[in-house]
């Protein structure tokens, strides 16, 4: 992931890298870091709807997808 000041992280910079990981076929490795960039408080609106929409992209099968997501929610 792109090095970003904690003060000001360049969420494009961030977001892009994800795409880029995707577009190359690292799908986990982009899910990682688009989770890790959904999790962030401080995402704006318009960058946490981009990772969304690349995370509904990221993953072929929706069913393990929900599976994924009921566990991460029962977990926490």
């Amino acid at each position: 992931m792109a090095s970003s000041s904690s003060s000001n992280p360049c969420w494009s910079d961030q977001v892009y890298e994800a795409f880029d990981m995707l577009s190359s076929g690292n799908h986990q490795g982009a899910i990682s870091a688009l989770h890790t960039l959904r999790r962030d408080s401080r995402l704006p609106r318009f960058w946490r709807i981009q990772v969304l929409a690349l995370l509904a992209n990221a993953v072929e099968d929706w069913n393990e997808a929900e599976v994924r997501s009921s566990r991460r929610v029962q977990a926490a």
